[in-house]
């Protein structure tokens, strides 16, 4: 639905349909640029399609699984790590230099855990937060698995570590269309604590593993 202001303060209401959920997101960037606000039917969105909640998920299984080269890239460019891109091919050059008997994203994928070392300054300060940006946030998962927390529980202790929540409440005060996204992110985090809720309520002795898959089809319950 695409609600349109005219007049005095007289709102009317257009629903825009797409021919799929793929198209979505272009829709809602192009009537958001036209300053048209915009609300998007809840069963229209897939949870785990959600950028923010997708990279929440993938540093989850960071936690369970060895991620590919290209899920552990997308891990940092993303949301939780933050990187972009050229900041992190200069991070794996970095490594590169540093440990010249190893490509840099092995390197990468070995120090997730554990002291750093000294990197006798191959890495910049970005890159090294970087670094230690996903770092924090594996090791407040990690930790909470082996303590022997709830499914939920661990969710809690990952999102927290991206310090996300701050940035885009403040974000979302600020309104726009920068402000519009923020809240569907805020709200797309609270569905997937609502999933996880529900499921960890369903099915007490759960794995962090069974979530992340039963995330895939569901669906935002509002936006």
């Amino acid at each position: 639905d695409a609600q349109e202001s005219r007049g005095l303060g007289d709102v009317y209401k257009r629903q825009v349909i797409v021919r799929s959920t793929s198209d979505i997101g272009q829709m809602r960037r192009t009537l958001l640029a036209a300053g048209v606000p915009v609300h998007i039917n809840p069963t229209d969105v897939v949870l785990a399609e959600q950028r923010l909640v997708s990279a929440v998920l993938l540093a989850l299984r960071a936690l369970e699984e060895e991620l590919s080269n290209s899920e552990l890239e997308e891990l940092l460019t993303g949301p939780v790590g933050g990187a972009d891109p050229v900041t992190l091919r200069r991070l794996i050059r970095g490594l590169r230099r540093w440990d010249s008997t190893t490509r840099g994203i092995d390197s990468l994928r070995g120090l997730l855990y554990g002291e750093l070392p000294d990197f006798n300054g191959q890495l910049t300060e970005r890159e090294y937060s970087i670094l230690e940006r996903v770092r924090a946030v594996l090791s407040a998962g990690r930790e909470a698995l082996t303590s022997g927390a709830s499914v939920e529980e661990i969710l809690w202790a990952v999102w927290s570590a991206t310090d996300l929540d701050n940035r885009l409440q403040a974000s979302a005060l600020r309104g726009g269309a920068t402000g519009s996204q923020a809240d569907r992110d805020l709200d797309a985090m609270m569905a997937l604590f609502d999933a996880a809720g529900d499921y960890v309520e369903r099915r007490p002795d759960s794995s962090l593993l069974s979530l992340i898959h039963i995330s895939e089809p569901t669906r935002l319950l509002s936006i």
